[in-house]
């Protein structure tokens, strides 16, 4: 089976020859906006051998939002976990001249919530199939960090609530586009001290807009170099984001991989709440899940 995880500016494809054995991942730069024509059939054609195309092929992720191969529907949440794959929409492209290749994409999950606002989010919960299939009595809340981290509460199998966080997307403007951008790095080694620091200030009550100036001013005082004024402004964001959603008692799992799931992991030690953190490639249990579509 070939689980793809396309997204807006990356596509990583698993080769999976049993629930939780990825054999191969397959990485490209090639998310849907950098596809040339929409010529999505293509760049698989390119990344894949001729014998994948006798693989079921499951894909989720942007792939299946307007902007991607075919739009497919979002699932009302609150909804089963198990439900989604009943929304999987079937198509088929012509992997060369004489051979249709099927493949299946996974729909997005939206959420009306009572107050007016609408969440959405397309990928993470096929992440979370996966996970469920390894803790099916889960009972808490999984955040997947990201340019917008998801948040997400589950409860006997149902994804009850979805909160997105633009933690990822602001750092990134505020290194890129603005006044910090001259005190800060695009790129540093981390630092604990300085990174901690700034999810110690997270919980003042302060604007957290006043507190990120610091990473300005503190350089400009000869008090911070711009490596610590960049991680004081990591952990101040993210410190921000998670003290937001953190219960005393509530069971989290991080899903995620690298320096970014590391540090949502660092906070939560901090703060004095234990969250473990599961490779995303937990998606590969999805297989079992999956077999239900042929």
């Amino acid at each position: 089976m070939l689980i793809v995880d396309w997204g807006t500016t990356s596509l990583r494809i698993y080769k999976i020859r049993e629930p939780g054995l990825v054999e191969e991942v397959i990485e490209s730069r090639l998310g849907i906006m950098n596809v040339n024509n929409n010529d999505f059939s293509s760049v698989l054609s390119e990344l894949l051998n001729p014998s994948d195309m006798n693989d079921q092929i499951v894909m989720f992720g942007m792939i299946g939002s307007k902007n991607g191969w075919h739009e497919t529907p979002y699932v009302q949440a609150p909804t089963a976990v198990s439900e989604l794959i009943n929304h999987a929409q079937k198509y088929s492209w012509a992997s060369d001249s004489e051979s249709i290749t099927p493949f299946w994409i996974m729909p997005g999950v939206k959420l009306e919530k009572s107050d007016g606002q609408v969440e959405v989010m397309r990928g993470e919960e096929t992440q979370i199939i996966g996970f469920l299939e390894t803790e099916p009595t889960f009972k808490g809340k999984i955040v997947l960090p990201g340019t917008h981290s998801k948040w997400i509460s589950i409860r006997d199998g149902y994804i009850n609530d979805i909160r997105t966080y633009m933690t990822g997307d602001v750092y990134s403007a505020v290194l890129d586009s603005t006044i910090l951008k001259h005190t800060t790095l695009q790129n540093c080694e981390p630092c604990t001290k300085s990174f901690l620091h700034g999810a110690e200030l997270s919980s003042k009550k302060q604007s957290i807009t006043n507190l990120m100036f610091q990473a300005r001013s503190k350089v400009l005082n000869h008090e911070w170099d711009p490596s610590e004024a960049t991680n004081y402004l990591s952990g101040l964001l993210i410190g921000h984001e998670v003290r937001q959603e953190l219960a005393s008692n509530e069971d989290i799992r991080i899903i995620g991989c690298g320096e970014l799931s590391n540090r949502y992991s660092a906070i939560f030690s901090y703060l004095n709440h234990h969250a473990d953190v599961i490779d995303q490639s937990v998606v590969s249990y999805c297989e079992t899940t999956f077999k239900s579509l042929l």
